[in-house]
């Protein structure tokens, strides 16, 4: 014999259903809860339910549609412009770094280009990779 807590008391059901609700909670407590769920009514909207009879029983289907996302939901916080143009003026300050970083790179590989064409002998053959301001030139220019 099951103990008073697992028998739910329905005294919320008109009497006339109880013994179907208990049958139903026994036999299906999957479904009680998912149908029984607190927030059923804000995920989903009001559904159908289909009962099929055929050879080997009944089949018994109920669909519940989503709810559509409101646009409160979906719409884009009042913070978002503000971040956005700091977002903005950080790429900016960013762009202002890797150039002044170029300009320093340049004036170094510049300083090495010179003091070693003056080692060189003349009998040295070119260089065959770009040098680093053809490279910098080239990926600005891709940007």
């Amino acid at each position: 014999m099951r103990g008073a807590q697992s028998q739910p008391d329905f005294a919320g059901i008109p009497p006339s259903l109880r013994q179907h609700a208990r049958n139903l909670a026994s036999w299906f407590p999957e479904v009680v809860a998912v149908l029984g769920a607190a927030d059923l009514e804000d995920k989903f909207r009001q559904g159908a339910v289909h009962v099929r009879e055929h050879e080997a029983g009944k089949t018994v289907e109920v669909v519940l549609p989503k709810k559509e996302p409101s646009h409160q939901q979906v719409s884009v916080p009042a913070a978002a412009p503000r971040d956005l143009s700091q977002q903005m003026a950080r790429l900016d300050r960013l762009a202002v770094d890797f150039e002044s970083l170029a300009a320093q790179l340049r004036a170094v590989n510049a300083a090495q280009d010179a003091g070693a064409s003056q080692a060189c002998s003349s009998t040295m053959q070119p260089r065959s990779a770009p040098s680093v301001d053809n490279r910098l030139d080239a990926a600005t220019e891709e940007a």
